[in-house]
């Protein structure tokens, strides 16, 4: 879909449902970058900007982008390097 056309969508009140309908979530964008999961004090630093030490046996061995996972839902994209993970991107996506 176009932007011209989500444009459209959004000047109809009638079809500001078929907007939501048309846009698809962001993680379907990230689908070719690695995904980490991180536990709710981690994404907490994540989110205040701060990095995250990954260490220990399930530590991952990738280094670059990923995105960040907490409780299921994108919270970040980060990079990983020497065995830290900075924040890139936060995100706060409301979520149904």
């Amino acid at each position: 879909m176009t932007l011209e056309e989500l444009e459209r969508l959004r000047a109809e009140p009638s079809t500001s449902k078929d907007i939501v309908q048309a846009l698809l979530p962001v993680e379907t964008a990230l689908d070719d970058i690695p995904a980490l999961a991180v536990d709710r004090a981690e994404a907490a630093r994540l989110l205040n900007g701060q990095p995250v030490l990954l260490r220990g046996r399930d530590a991952p061995m990738h280094r670059g982008p990923v995105s960040v996972t907490t409780d299921g839902a994108l919270i970040a994209l980060g990079e990983i390097d020497r065995g830290e993970l900075h924040p890139r991107r936060i995100f706060h996506l409301d979520r149904p």
